[in-house]
C-alpha cells in the first residue's frame, strides 16, 4: 500500500510536555505494514504556507511522483484540500485518497471569537518560554512567537464559504472521504468541566458538535459518520494526559487504513 500522511490542524505539533497529536498512530500503522509519515508544519500560518511546507515534505520523502493517501486532522483536512484541487496547488495527480476528520469545510465560529488580546498573550507566553525546550518543541514555540495568526482567521465561516470554498473544488480524480467528531456535555463532569461552555457555544449556534467543529461543517466529499469523541480526542489529544479516553483513536485509524487500502485496490483494478 502507497505511504499514508497524517497532517495535523491549527496550533499542530507531535509531542508538547505531556500531550501528543497522533498519539501511537503511526507507530500503530507500521506495526500493521502501513507506511505512516507524520511531518509538522507551521502551527498558525496561512493555509497557503502550511500548503507549501507539506509539499516539501512530500517531495523530500516520496520524490516528486509516488502516489500517496492524505489523512488530515482539522485545518489538516483544508491543507490537504488545498494542494489536491486544480485552484490551489494542483496536485491531485498524487492523492489516492484524502480523507478528512472533523474539518471545518464551512468554517468554525470559534475562530471569530478568539480576541487579539489571547492571541497576543499565547504567543508571549511561548517567546518567553522556549528558551526551556529543545528539538520539534522549541521549534513549535518559536512559531508561536512569531505572533502569526492568518491560519485562524481562515477557518472563520466567512472566509471558508465566501473565498475557499468558491476557489478550492475538489480535483476530478481524487476520492475524498470525511468524518465528523461529536460529544454530549449537557451534564457537567470534571473531565468536561472547562469544554463544556464552548460545546454549549457551538451546539447553540451549529447544532451537534466536538467542541470545535460542528458535523455538519465535517462533512466533504463521501460522509463515512459520526465518531463518539471531541475534536482532540480524535487524535488522541487529551486535556488532562494521564486520564483514560473511551474513545479508542489508534483502532479508528487502523480501520481507515484498512478502508483505504480497500479503495486501493479498487483504484488499481480500475486502471
Amino acid at each position: 500500500m502507497q505511504p499514508i500522511i497524517l497532517a495535523h490542524g491549527f496550533i499542530g505539533y507531535r509531542k508538547f510536555m505531556f500531550w501528543s497529536m497522533f498519539d501511537g498512530v503511526a507507530e500503530a500503522l507500521r506495526a500493521k505494514g502501513y507506511t505512516a509519515l507524520q511531518p509538522v508544519v507551521h502551527p498558525t500560518a496561512s493555509i497557503e504556507e502550511r500548503a507549501a511546507q507539506w509539499v516539501d515534505f512530500i517531495e523530500k520523502e516520496l520524490g516528486p511522483d509516488e502516489a500517496f493517501h492524505w489523512i488530515g486532522h482539522s485545518m489538516g483536512g483544508l491543507d490537504g484540500r488545498y494542494i489536491a484541487s486544480p485552484g490551489g496547488l494542483n496536485l491531485g495527480r498524487r492523492f489516492l485518497t484524502l480523507t478528512t476528520l472533523s474539518t471545518p469545510h464551512h468554517g468554525s465560529p470559534l475562530a471569530e471569537r478568539i480576541p487579539r488580546w489571547a492571541r497576543i498573550t499565547l504567543s508571549g507566553s511561548a517567546r518567553a518560554g522556549r528558551f526551556f525546550f529543545g528539538g520539534d518543541q522549541r521549534r513549535f514555540l518559536d512559531c508561536l512567537a512569531e505572533c502569526r495568526w492568518d491560519g485562524l482567521e481562515q477557518l472563520s465561516p466567512e472566509y471558508i464559504d465566501e473565498n475557499f470554498n468558491p476557489r478550492i473544488a475538489d480535483h476530478s480524480q481524487v476520492r475524498c472521504f470525511s468524518y465528523a467528531g461529536c460529544v454530549d456535555y449537557s451534564r457537567v463532569t470534571w473531565k468536561n468541566v472547562f469544554r463544556q461552555p464552548v460545546w454549549r457555544f457551538m451546539k447553540k449556534i451549529n447544532g451537534p458538535n466536538d467542541g470545535m467543529v460542528s458535523v455538519e461543517s465535517a462533512k466533504w466529499g463521501v460522509f463515512k459518520g459520526v465518531i463518539p469523541c471531541d475534536h482532540g480526542e480524535m487524535v488522541g489529544l487529551r486535556i488532562i494526559p494521564w486520564a483514560k479516553q473511551a474513545f479508542d483513536h489508534v483502532d479508528f485509524f487502523v480501520k481507515i487504513a484498512r478502508e483505504l487500502e480497500d479503495v486501493e485496490k479498487e483504484i488499481l483494478n480500475a486502471e
